[in-house]
């Protein structure tokens, strides 16, 4: 009877003892009352909001300290981690030079509370993928007896998270899926075996995660893994993922060839416009077979694949494109079969120069189609180009540019000189503008340009300089039919101290002219330059016709990588 008695005191023990330890590194996701960040202590964490609310960092640091106490007492693991480490952002963020301190505080913290999913957690960002295995492993056990889901939320879906049995297989997914630990793979893929959606979402993070070329054998690969993960699926939602893969790659693959026959009606063009049809056919049966799965599990998986939808989106999408070539405006129009162009000076209250509808009679599917407006006879100027198809509007700013202008002084005073901007032939006459501040404080008209080089300026224009002031200069005059042929603003100033950088013997001089005044790799260049030659002091002339002259593009470090003859 005793013996009995004995045996029987033995096991209860035993029984309390198990449901203690158990106690100590299990929390559940059920039961208790949480806040929307899953903490459990919602008074505290309300005293924390207060006080972080009105930026009483004291306070907040003391708050965190209780909860960090009581999370200890009552082994609320997420209240525990969440707020020393928040008290380690606290500290640093008042006085950085403690952050160090305060990290080695917090790994000592960890280590003493001494459970594993803490631990892991804790360690996940920095450990290497096979230390970390290696510490799931040791302690697999106590892993598999908790679930603590509060800390799924790093980097894993949430359907799939909402799945995970354990903190073992938690930690499983984050090694195979964020860190690609193969072994962890391999484990996961031990743990999970051959259960339905977890083995499948597995066996799809394999394939889709996989390190492929970056070229077209690599893309090839990928196709075709993914197709063959779609047709071992089908019939059930997981295939979504992998023909969303093979979609996406279709598009791509479209999307690189398609813009190099923008403008063209090829039959290469013709076939790559049927192809993108044909996927936006494909992607609309994809998506009604999405929606067809509405119950439980299949449902769900389904809800998280949105790429049919939104490359439906793509393909439809409606856009406009404005470049600019001598004088003519050039739409590039994707899905729109006319659109309302207008084209006016960018002046107040100024008349529209062109206002109509033009028609796209290519009319191509996603393939962009190049439609040409030839733009009027008009003063030089800055003008807007606007294009627009109900809500879709694109508009582009177009300066008109016909002249150019450059200034010299030399021993005896400043000379000028005006050239038509794309030929840079001389002009005869102009009309001279000067400005400060925006506001004309001399002029001069009809002034007759020296043939042989740069022409004095205009005593007016001169005298009105001032020592050291920056003014502008514009050349300006009409053409036979009335049209304004006008200069950039030129800043000039007046005689302080101001000394050429040429010297006074005979020689040759170039004048260069670009369309920008920065690129970028891969632009083109487009250049002028006038040369002259004589004496800088005296008098110039620009070269014969006909005289054979070299240029060349250098870079940062002088090295030449473009030249022309």
């Amino acid at each position: 009877m005793k013996t009995n008695m004995l045996i029987t005191s033995v096991l209860v023990a035993i029984l309390c003892l198990a449901a203690i330890t158990t106690a100590a590194f299990v929390r559940k996701d059920k039961g208790q009352s949480t806040t929307k960040d899953n903490l459990v202590l919602t008074d505290l964490w309300k005293e924390y909001s207060a006080a972080q609310k009105a930026d009483r960092p004291k306070e907040m640091a003391s708050i965190l300290d209780a909860i960090i106490s009581k999370a200890k007492a009552e082994r609320l693991n997420y209240d525990f981690y969440t707020a020393a480490n928040r008290k380690v952002e606290i500290v640093g963020n008042r006085d950085w030079k403690l952050r160090e301190e305060y990290d080695k505080w917090l790994d000592k913290e960890v280590d003493e509370y001494a459970e594993p999913i803490v631990t892991f957690y804790h360690r996940r960002s920095e450990g290497s993928p096979a230390s970390l295995v290696d510490y799931v492993l040791i302690n697999k056990a106590r892993l598999q007896a908790a679930r603590n889901g509060a800390f799924y939320g790093d980097g894993l879906d949430d359907l799939w998270t909402g799945m995970i049995k354990d903190d073992y297989e938690y930690a499983l997914w984050f090694l195979a899926v964020i860190n690609r630990s193969e072994k962890a793979m391999s484990l996961l893929g031990e743990y999970v075996g051959d259960s339905y959606p977890k083995a499948a979402y597995l066996e799809y993070r394999r394939m889709a995660d996989k390190n492929y070329k970056y070229n077209d054998q690599g893309r090839a690969e990928k196709m075709a893994a993914a197709r063959s993960f779609a047709d071992k699926y089908a019939g059930k939602a997981m295939s979504l993922y992998g023909k969303a893969i093979v979609f996406r790659g279709r598009f791509d693959s479209l999307s690189r060839i398609s813009d190099s026959y923008a403008g063209q009606r090829s039959s290469d063009a013709g076939l790559v416009e049927a192809s993108y049809k044909s996927l936006r056919n494909d992607c609309r049966l994809a998506e009604k077979e999405r929606l067809s799965y509405s119950k439980g599990i299949e449902k769900d998986i389904a809800g998280k694949v949105n790429d049919f939808k939104l490359l439906m989106e793509s393909l439809d999408r409606k856009e406009i494109g404005i470049a600019f070539e001598k004088g003519v405006a050039v739409l590039t129009l994707r899905n729109l079969a006319k659109v309302d162009v207008e084209f006016v000076q960018d002046v107040k209250g100024a008349k529209p120069l062109i206002r109509k509808t033009v028609n796209n009679p290519r009319k191509s599917f996603y393939v962009q189609d190049t439609v040409k407006v030839e733009l009027p006879k008009c003063d030089d100027g800055d003008y807007i180009f606007t294009v627009r198809n109900r809500k879709v509007v694109s508009k582009a700013e177009w300066e008109k540019k016909t002249l150019s202008i450059a200034v010299r002084k030399d021993s005896e005073k400043l000379r000028f000189f005006v050239a038509d901007y794309l030929t840079g032939e001389p002009v005869e006459k102009v009309d001279l503008e000067l400005l400060r501040s925006g506001k004309t404080i001399a002029g001069a008209k009809d002034v007759e340009l020296c043939k042989d080089g740069f022409t004095p300026l205009p005593e007016d224009i001169a005298g009105s300089l001032k020592n050291g002031a920056a003014s502008c200069l514009v050349a300006s005059y009409r053409d036979q039919d009335g049209f304004l042929h006008k200069t950039d603003e030129h800043y000039i100033y007046g005689n302080s101290g101001y000394v050429s950088d040429q010297n006074d013997d005979p020689g040759t001089f170039c004048e260069i002219f670009t369309d920008k005044s920065a690129y970028n790799p891969g632009e083109k260049v487009e250049f002028k330059a006038v040369l002259y030659k004589g004496d800088m002091g005296k008098s110039l002339h620009t070269l014969e016709a006909g005289v054979k002259v070299k240029a060349e593009l250098v870079n940062a470090e002088d090295k030449t990588v473009g030249n022309q003859s």
